[in-house]
């Protein structure tokens, strides 16, 4: 009797784990897009409900994708031109626009942007010379911010002035950077940009103004990957990065 009595319990076990799996999102599955892509992908949406993903072509040009029929079906890829040499990164500005940022052949910072989706305004150059991956994100009011490494390895910040047609220029924010940075919009006027100190420590610098920045905040650790930030429309800001024993840590902030 006790031998029967210790299975049932083993099988009602089990029967209750079973019956108490969480409910998963349901996916689509993978759709291809096609392309030769020689980049790390770089999406973002636009106020209007729309989708555009930027990629680099094996040209080094950049190729944008974008979502038409409500996010059903894609527009196909369409070539934007220049000689990139680093991963693009695009953001919306809050206000229906779309700004991809890149860096040309001679390492200065190039700015495309977008207003409808489907017309783009052709390469602007800010100037500079990068030594890693820009990081661009919106702030609410029609300002983006791109952040970027100079050949001091500091962290240097350029925003959009007059609803996103010029440019500020460059901001130094001081620092020593082992990596590319990642900023996000903390979901209310703020922009938050990660990055990965000297000692592998992460480390956050935060506006709130677009002006004045609040200086390097580190939040230890030590982190064998870039930083990839982003902001929940509950509030406050999530970083994902990868420890020292190749799993997934986050870091939830303010």
């Amino acid at each position: 009797m006790k031998r029967t009595l210790v299975f049932m319990i083993g099988v009602t076990s089990l029967t209750l784990s079973l019956l108490h799996q969480p409910a998963f999102a349901v996916f689509s599955g993978f759709e291809p897009l096609g392309g030769l892509i020689v980049s790390d992908p770089r999406c973002t949406f636009r106020t209007t409900g729309e989708v555009i993903c930027a990629v680099l072509g094996t040209d080094q040009a950049l190729y944008v994708n974008r979502t038409v029929n409500s996010g059903i079906t894609w527009s196909g890829f369409v070539g934007l031109g220049g000689i990139i040499v680093r991963n693009p990164s695009c953001t919306d500005d809050s206000a229906g626009s779309v700004i991809c940022a890149v860096i040309g052949t001679d390492n200065a910072l190039y700015i495309n942007r977008t207003s409808n989706g489907t017309t783009w305004s052709g390469f602007v150059g800010q100037g500079g010379i990068v030594v890693r991956n820009p990081s661009c994100a919106s702030r609410a009011g029609r300002e983006v911010i791109c952040a970027v490494l100079g050949t001091d390895h500091a962290l240097y910040v350029n925003r959009t002035a007059n609803g996103g047609v010029s440019w500020g220029g460059f901001q130094g924010l001081g620092g020593i950077i082992a990596g590319n940075p990642s900023c996000t919009s903390d979901g209310a006027t703020g922009v938050i940009c990660a990055v990965l100190g000297t000692d592998s420590g992460l480390y956050v610098n935060r506006t709130t103004n677009g002006v004045t920045y609040s200086g390097f905040q580190g939040l230890g650790g030590i982190v064998s990957s870039d930083p990839n930030c982003t902001f929940r429309n509950t509030g406050g800001v999530v970083c994902a990065v990868l420890g020292t024993d190749s799993a997934l840590y986050v870091n939830l902030g303010p």
